[in-house]
């Protein structure tokens, strides 16, 4: 049965509940913590993106043993100049979509466990990463602006206006944020 109304509490809810019967069935649970196999963490993060990770680390700050589970892979970035890892939007391939044989923009490309999964759901497309970092791996494509008008609208609708996104709502994202490059020794790091 399909539902007319989608809310964002009903979405939350079905969430919480998707992620309590996933770490349900996968950790048996004891008292004082939890058990995969021969395996114990006082403390389980389900994913690795934004909140996973900031959980995880304030957890082990705290002295938590703690167990992160991410259903995606760890992408490899060799070095700052290397733009092969990931596909792009001009020559899509599996690595863009998670488990499905179409892009975002409906590409025909290999079914492979990729960066990003599309979820169709009641009228909307929510984008979900795929593999350690989360989110975080896609972000590019949305937060990061391109300093090329050219290259944007390569990308995005010329509904949307480059000069407001960038000299308002990009500047405002920057001052909270203070995003920087990575250094090239933590990049350098396996």
């Amino acid at each position: 049965m399909v539902h007319k109304s989608f809310s964002r509490r009903h979405f939350l809810q079905g969430a919480t509940l998707f992620s309590a019967s996933v770490a349900t069935s996968v950790l048996t649970s004891s008292r004082t913590g939890a058990t995969i196999g021969d395996e114990y963490s006082q403390a389980v993060v389900i994913g690795s993106g934004y909140g996973g990770a900031v959980a995880a680390l304030r957890l082990g700050q705290a002295g938590i043993q703690t167990l992160v589970l991410e259903r995606g892979r760890r992408w490899e970035i060799p070095s700052q100049n290397n733009q092969d890892v990931f596909a792009t939007y001009r020559k899509p391939d599996g690595r863009g979509a998670w488990l499905s044989s179409t892009t975002l923009f409906g590409d025909s490309v290999d079914t492979y466990t990729g960066v990003l999964e599309t979820l169709r759901e009641y009228g909307a497309n929510p984008l979900c990463g795929a593999g350690v970092g989360g989110g975080s791996l896609v972000n590019n494509a949305g937060v990061v602006v391109p300093k090329s008008r050219y290259v944007f609208y390569q990308v995005f609708p010329r509904s949307i206006d480059y000069d407001e996104l960038v000299d308002v709502y990009f500047n405002r994202v920057r001052k909270i944020l203070e995003p920087s490059p990575i250094p090239a020794d933590v990049l350098a790091t396996k």
